[in-house]
């Protein structure tokens, strides 16, 4: 694994990360521009009540969301239509389950 300086990449957020490599510390940000390309990661926690009778999607912060959905958790049906429904709040945006796949807390990698 190749070590990150500081001409590789450039800030473009004020939120900062410490990033140890090469036993120096590196200051980054949560969102990276590397060769006019911008790296954005964010993670939504998401509290998801299924086979509710109607679907309500509250969003209790900036990365927390509380979602009911009509389907049950049977068959992945549950985590299905959570995904399009976060696409619809984050469109162009990929979205993945990262923990929780099977139960009802979960954290969603949105890049």
């Amino acid at each position: 694994m190749r070590s990150l300086s500081q001409d590789d990449w450039s800030e473009k957020s004020e939120k900062s990360v410490d990033f140890y490599a090469s036993s120096e510390q590196v200051t980054f940000t949560s969102i990276f521009q590397r060769n006019n390309a911008i790296i954005a990661n964010m993670y939504i926690k998401v509290k998801i009540l299924a086979g509710a009778k109607k679907e309500v999607v509250k969003k209790v912060s900036n990365d927390h969301f509380d979602i009911s959905v009509k389907e049950k958790a049977e068959n992945n049906n549950a985590n299905r239509r959570l995904l399009e429904i976060m696409h619809n709040e984050y469109p162009n945006s990929a979205i993945r389950i990262i923990s929780g796949h099977h139960s009802p807390g979960k954290i969603l990698s949105i890049d």
